[in-house]
């Protein structure tokens, strides 16, 4: 399964957040920002995913 955003459709084996539903991290932060309803959490926990893997990616090709 890939991990992709929004440039991707949702299909077999690409895995994108929600169109049109609040999605990068700025979004969620600060007070009173939690996810309102299934998707935003969805594209919250899939942006959170996205970052660490962005992470472990740039420390490896350091």
């Amino acid at each position: 399964i890939f991990l992709v955003d929004c440039g991707f459709p949702n299909r077999r084996q690409f895995l994108a957040p929600f169109q049109g539903v609040r999605y990068h991290l700025q979004d969620f932060a600060g007070q009173g920002n939690d996810p309102e309803n299934e998707k935003e959490l969805f594209n919250l926990r899939h942006v959170s995913l996205r970052n660490v893997i962005e992470k472990i990616f740039g420390i490896i090709f350091i």
